[in-house]
């Protein structure tokens, strides 16, 4: 009875939601607790944007903060640098590197690099990886913080426990904010931080029935400031969710069309001033850098241009299709993107998949239940002033990322890899909210209504959380399977750093199974570079260093990523081109922490024979050339077993005749060259028997 009792009391049970909010948010964006996506993409996202960061502070450490008037960027040609630029950027930082030229990025004025390179110069931390992972930690605990406000909101103005847990869980299960929270680029928190101070107010104003215009002038101008300085990205999202708490106060406290116009005025001037606040010093910024003011605001301009809906001609072919496409085009894009995905954690179904088509559906029909009869929901009708009002708030909400969608078309065509993001600012928590209380409403009535309408619902709860568990159970069988098959009929299984790895050339896999269940150590990037028996194989790009680059993370998206016996294990498609060897380890910011060559094996697969292909043309007559010192054969394994180290050809007479060479022509066809002319009688179909 006294638990009960303490948790009757609204003051605990709001300390248990900041708490629980707090902790668990901070979890997810910091270390991808909750498995909301696949940890190789939690750990590679947007390393390419904060590596900008990482370049400044580099740059700051030699040249001082406001070296190249304070602008981001990244070194390039840097001596003895990988091939992953970005990367690179962390071992300088580290120190494993030196050298190079810095690129700067003009985008934006680039406060977060200026801000972290500070922290940076008065950091106690020795060791530069230590800074970079307290910084993303306090990064990830102010996004988790401003979410906390949002979430204790829903719990006061709501009165509801239950709805502002299940807005939580909604938030530690969307797979864009997990991703985003604590990188050090975006800067997240900075996103939603004029919605929170909007919200704050107005709910202070509510309570208290004064509302401090000056303070509120100022933080919402610094709150913009900092956003833009950062980035002048989702702008036109941000401002209209800083809106989207008025419209909701505004219909639901009945404060008449003047009151919410000029809170709307107040809100948007400032948030204007600040923008072009930002936009002059940027400008300032930028003529110091170089030399004059035109060009500043020529650079600014093409920025606005090749992000929004200018002329695909006056730009590069990268560009032009972004530029040039639709509007239509554009939206169709988000409508199907993902908004919140649980495959990870219940791989087996689909339907587990959330887009925002999907989720626009249930808020429609959240909102359509909203004007339920009085009979059968009552409980939805005693809140039907607040519910309209949020109703009327989601849809204002939809504009927000709609309105960058359409602004900022060039942008928005191109980085479909990260703007499905502004649906959560703020439209699917307003939307979350709705539903929930639609939820909690109608079970409440029902109940009611039916005699053990509760006790039905918790038993189709329960029965497909177990049926969703054999689901997974059976699934992870198949799976396992699966790899067993793979494996048996590989051609080498080699045992180091507690990995056993696989290589089946049959179906060109390549199969990694950590034998320790040790995740933290899977979190390293893999690197896997394969050797080929030619470098014609290879693309142009590729020649001059002589192998094909593969890195991975073990749990990536296009990796196929199992449990298997218990343990983890990836699966990554190798080329199907003839491999000589493969070399493969793990490496982080400290360098390589283990390293394996392998020598590939094709005895398994050697007839000690070959078969001229039937070709005849100009060229060939059944698998002989024109010249008669060219053998034609497929590129399969059997022909690669059985040519490669191969001396001679024994023809149907039983005469040798000497192999030149073997040319690897691309992974379709094999030219076998011969010391001396043979008759085209002994193309096809006859069989050509192989000397090593």
């Amino acid at each position: 009875m006294k638990i009960l009792s303490m948790f009757s009391n609204r003051k605990v049970v709001l300390w248990i939601i900041i708490a629980l909010s707090v902790i668990t948010m901070t979890a997810g964006f910091y270390g991808n607790y909750w498995k909301s996506v696949d940890q190789g993409r939690f750990t590679s996202f947007q390393i390419d944007s904060e590596s900008l960061v990482v370049g400044k502070m580099v740059k700051s450490e030699k040249e001082g903060i406001f070296s190249n008037s304070g602008l981001m960027g990244t070194f390039d040609n840097i001596p003895n640098g990988g091939n992953d630029k970005f990367l690179d950027q962390y071992k300088l930082f580290s120190g494993e590197l030196a050298g190079g030229e810095y690129q700067r990025y003009t985008s934006q004025i680039g406060l977060q690099g200026i801000a972290f390179s500070i922290i940076n110069k008065i950091s106690p931390f020795e060791k530069k990886e230590d800074l970079l992972k307290y910084l993303k930690l306090i990064n990830s605990l102010l996004f988790s913080l401003i979410l906390t406000i949002f979430i204790v909101w829903v719990y006061i103005e709501f009165n509801s426990a239950i709805v502002s847990l299940f807005v939580l869980l909604t938030i530690l299960y969307s797979e864009w904010l997990v991703l985003f929270g604590r990188n050090l680029y975006w800067i997240t928190w900075a996103m939603f931080l004029p919605f929170i101070i909007s919200l704050v107010f107005l709910y202070l104003e509510d309570k208290s029935g004064k509302f401090k215009n000056k303070l509120y002038i100022i933080l919402i101008y610094l709150a913009v400031f900092i956003k833009c300085a950062s980035g002048y990205e989702y702008l036109s999202t941000i401002l209209l969710a800083m809106i989207a708490p008025v419209i909701y106060y505004g219909i639901s406290r009945k404060w008449g069309i003047k009151k919410v116009v000029l809170r709307i005025l107040m809100a948007g001037t400032t948030a204007v001033l600040s923008f072009f606040s930002t936009v002059f010093l940027n400008l300032y910024q930028l003529s110091l850098e170089f030399g004059s003011f035109r060009n500043a605001a020529n650079t600014i301009w093409t920025n606005v241009l090749k992000r929004t809906h200018a002329s695909g001609d006056n730009f590069s072919a990268s560009l032009k299709e972004s530029l040039d496409a639709s509007i239509v085009t554009v939206l169709d894009k988000y409508w199907s993107g993902e908004v919140i995905n649980l495959s990870n954690i219940v791989p087996t179904s689909s339907f587990v998949i959330f887009t925002a088509e999907k989720i626009i559906l249930i808020f429609i029909i959240a909102t359509v239940m909203v004007f339920s009869s009085n009979l059968y929901f009552p409980t939805i009708a005693k809140l039907r002033v607040k519910l309209i009002s949020l109703s009327v708030t989601l849809w204002f909400s939809f504009l927000a990322p709609v309105s960058w969608f359409i602004l900022a078309k060039g942008h928005s065509f191109i980085h479909t890899h990260m703007n499905h993001i502004l649906w959560q600012i703020p439209f699917t928590l307003y939307g979350f909210v709705l539903t929930g209380i639609i939820a909690k409403c109608v079970v409440y009535d029902l109940n009611k209504r039916y005699n053990y309408f509760k006790q039905v619902i918790i038993g189709v709860i329960i029965i497909i959380l177990l049926g969703s568990a054999y689901s997974i159970y059976s699934s992870s069988k198949v799976q396992e399977r699966k790899i067993d098959e793979l494996i048996n009929k590989s051609v080498a299984s080699i045992s180091v750093e507690n990995f056993r790895i696989y290589i089946n050339l049959e179906n060109s896999k390549i199969i990694y199974v950590d034998e320790v269940k040790n995740d933290t150590r899977l979190e390293n990037k893999f690197y896997l570079h394969i050797i080929p028996l030619d470098n014609n194989f290879l693309s142009e790009e590729r020649r001059q260093y002589g192998f094909d680059n593969l890195d991975f993370y073990f749990f990536e998206a296009k990796n196929i990523s199992n449990k298997y016996h218990g343990l983890n294990a990836t699966i990554k498609d190798l080329p199907s081109y003839g491999i000589k060897s493969i070399e493969t380890g793990q490496f982080n910011d400290g360098g390589r922490t283990w390293e394996k060559a392998i020598n590939v094996s094709y005895d398994k697969y050697n007839s000690g024979k070959i078969i001229p292909e039937k070709i005849n043309d100009d060229n060939w007559k059944n698998g002989i050339s024109a010249n008669k010192k060219i053998v034609l054969i497929k590129y399969n394994l059997q022909n690669m077993s059985s040519i490669l180290n191969a001396k001679y050809v024994v023809l149907k007479d039983g005469s040798k005749v000497k192999i030149t060479n073997i040319e690897f022509i691309n992974s379709e066809w094999i030219h076998v060259n011969l010391e001396q002319e043979i008759d085209d009688t002994n193309g096809y179909p006859n069989r050509i028997d192989i000397v090593k």
